[in-house]
């Protein structure tokens, strides 16, 4: 069974744009049995950091873990392990837009970057590339997909607030850079080098599985600690063989959690 499983995967590295922004273009769905948004203030500002340090150090490409997904009909994906990941990033682009709108960016601009956060699917209509949970996808949608103002702050669902912190962490990273930038120009340049940045250089190792048993045993597989299992080392090892991945690049991923 153990040889069984590494044969079936069929990993790939593929860049965030890849994921969100190609096309035709899948929707990702997060499960009603996972748990909802949950990163804090720990783990964005890292992940904002990272992405910021490797755009600056002009970096080849920057490892955000592994995603692995349940292949559904309609050009759906439900999502084992990286939601977490994936809605941060979308929240970063999407408070991206929301700082270009104020200082007079075109809305052609501002629409291409809508591209990766929702997409036509194949009768024509717009959705949401990504789908939370019930707990958390009208908000969500509200307000990172559509991009509304949250006029309450007195949000009584634990992970939608988690969300508006998010959203709050973005926008404050943003202040911070601009008030090293200066100007708007210099600010424009930098938000619109971010986004290409996510697009082209920001990689996941993606794995799409058949079967929902399948996808949790390799989840539980590569988030594996300390435990000497035959599997987590054949899993990993053939992951790396078909990937030619570098160990080395695999940094901040481990601190901020693979979901």
């Amino acid at each position: 069974m153990t040889l069984e499983l590494a044969t079936r995967i069929n990993p790939h590295i593929v860049p965030l744009g890849q994921l969100l922004n190609s096309n035709p273009a899948y929707q990702y769905k997060v499960p009603i049995f996972q748990r909802p948004y949950a990163w804090s203030d720990l783990q964005v500002q890292p992940f904002l950091e990272d992405i910021d340090a490797a755009l600056k150090n002009d970096k080849p490409y920057y490892y955000l873990g592994s995603m692995v997904l349940i292949e559904e009909e309609n050009d759906c994906l439900r999502i084992i392990d990286g939601q977490q990941r994936l809605a941060t990033t979308q929240i970063l682009i999407s408070r991206i837009m929301n700082r270009l709108l104020t200082i007079g960016v075109p809305d052609n601009t501002i629409m291409r970057f809508a591209n990766y956060l929702e997409h036509d699917d194949e009768s024509g209509q717009r959705r949401d590339t990504l789908v939370l949970n019930d707990t958390d996808r009208k908000f969500f949608s509200d307000h990172v997909i559509k991009r509304q103002e949250i006029s309450d702050r007195r949000i009584s669902v634990s992970s939608n607030a988690a969300i508006a912190d998010a959203m709050d962490t973005v926008d404050e990273f943003i202040e911070a850079k601009y008030q090293m930038l200066k100007t708007t120009d210099e600010l424009r340049n930098y938000l619109s080098a971010l986004v290409a940045y996510i697009n082209r250089n920001v990689a996941v190792l993606r794995v799409i599985c058949s079967d929902l048993n399948f996808g949790y045993t390799l989840f539980r597989s590569l988030n594996a600690r300390g435990k000497d299992l035959g599997p987590v080392d054949i899993i990993r090892n053939h992951i790396f063989e078909h990937t030619a991945s570098d160990p080395s690049t695999c940094r901040r991923s481990a601190i901020m959690g693979h979901f």
